[in-house]
């Protein structure tokens, strides 16, 4: 029945929609012995293959600078490109810190680069793209430590290269959506202060839950959508195993601390997807005020 129900769905989305899952449903098929065989190797190869594959290189756009660097990270320097776009008036722009996505463990620069590069042409605010350190090789919290350590270098020293430090913001997806809430949120738990927006898009904030409290995950969950139970839980476990976390630290489950004063305001991407993330001032969103076309702002 529930094959029924799902191609019933399918039949109601767009031509383009369905041609995309059928074209990734192809890919995964052909990649599925290399994935088995190579393990994480393989999973990142095909990651890759799919960011390139559905990239859309036609329509990216490029700010006026892109330069390759290096910023502090939780256990030395990290790589990092820094997408800058010309300031009319002169002035240093604010800096958005991204975060990828990827389950913690998939992802990187080059996979993000043509929507980093489009967000910084589009919105006029440079973005500086993080290559934090992937589970399983450096599970939690070394990722996330990456993140505070350049959000903290982006708040005392943006100037450096050539952003204004007054105004920083943290964005992210899936994971990397998880990784700027929780940012955000230990921002403010120590009182610092000075972050001027989070932009989460379909962010990770509940890792605790059961499927079945979630009704996208019962009725969709197989993977015939693109993101399936299973690859929750594996990337779950693959950020976590071999470390003392839960997944109920607010460090890897936001949604479940306590939200403290001074977080900024969530512009949750993808709201209708993840409903848990309407809870509290720190996840509120602001996507309905004509989702998907909003500039990025920092006042």
């Amino acid at each position: 029945m529930r094959r029924e129900a799902v191609a019933a769905d399918m039949d109601t989305l767009d031509p383009q929609s369905r041609a995309l899952l059928r074209a990734y449903d192809a890919m995964k098929q052909e990649w599925l012995p290399r994935v088995v065989e190579q393990g994480m190797a393989g999973s990142r190869a095909f990651a890759d293959a799919v960011f390139a594959a559905f990239r859309g290189a036609d329509r990216d756009l490029r700010p006026e600078r892109v330069v390759d660097l290096t910023v502090p990270g939780g256990a030395g320097d990290r790589p990092a490109r820094l997408y800058r776009p010309a300031a009319p008036d002169g002035a240093d722009p604010g800096v958005v810190l991204f975060l990828h996505g990827g389950g913690w463990s998939l992802g990187g620069i080059d996979a993000y680069d043509g929507l980093t590069a489009s967000l910084a042409a589009l919105s006029g605010v440079a973005v500086l793209s993080l290559d934090y350190r992937l589970a399983p090789e450096h599970p939690f919290p070394a990722g996330l430590s990456d993140a505070m350590a350049a959000t903290g270098f982006l708040m005392g020293s943006a100037a450096t290269i050539g952003c204004d430090p007054a105004r920083v913001a943290v964005m992210g997806d899936s994971a990397g959506g998880n990784l700027a809430a929780v940012v955000a949120r230990e921002i403010a738990q120590a009182g610092v202060g000075g972050l001027r927006a989070q932009y989460l898009v379909y962010p990770m904030t509940d890792v605790t839950a059961d499927h079945a409290d979630y009704a996208s995950r019962r009725d969709f969950g197989a993977g015939d959508y693109f993101l399936a139970n299973a690859g929750i839980d594996f990337a779950r476990d693959v950020y976590l195993t071999g470390t003392p976390a839960r997944p109920d630290d607010p460090r890897v489950s936001p949604l479940i601390g306590d939200i403290p004063r001074g977080p900024r305001p969530g512009d949750d991407r993808d709201r209708r997807t993840r409903p848990a993330v309407r809870r509290g001032p720190c996840l509120s969103s602001a996507a309905d005020r004509g989702r998907h076309r909003q500039p990025l702002r920092m006042r």
